[in-house]
């Protein structure tokens, strides 16, 4: 049984990193439909518009995220928690 719970939570989060499009360390956009999403280690900066629009809830922002550009949150209307690992992270003019 515990070897299925391992499996399958594997699965789960091997599914969710599929649901992101990064280049050179860069969050580009998320496409996938998770309520609650953890963008994965190693992302340095989350690009314009990389989530504007979706039905996310909950948001985990992980400490590798050094910048946060414009307009990542536009229309991000289901969003009601945001956790930001990190100790220092940098936000341009309107990103949310």
């Amino acid at each position: 049984m515990y070897m299925q719970e391992c499996i399958q939570g594997f699965d789960e989060d091997a599914e969710q990193i599929m649901d992101f499009v990064i280049e050179h360390n860069i969050l580009k956009e998320y496409i996938g439909t998770h309520e609650n999403v953890i963008i994965p280690d190693g992302v340095r900066i989350i690009g314009p518009y990389a989530l504007s629009g979706n039905t996310i809830k909950t948001l985990t922002i992980p400490a590798s995220v050094s910048h946060i550009v414009n307009s990542v949150f536009e229309y991000c209307y289901s969003l009601t928690e945001l956790t930001i690992l990190g100790k220092t992270v940098e936000t341009s003019w309107q990103t949310f």
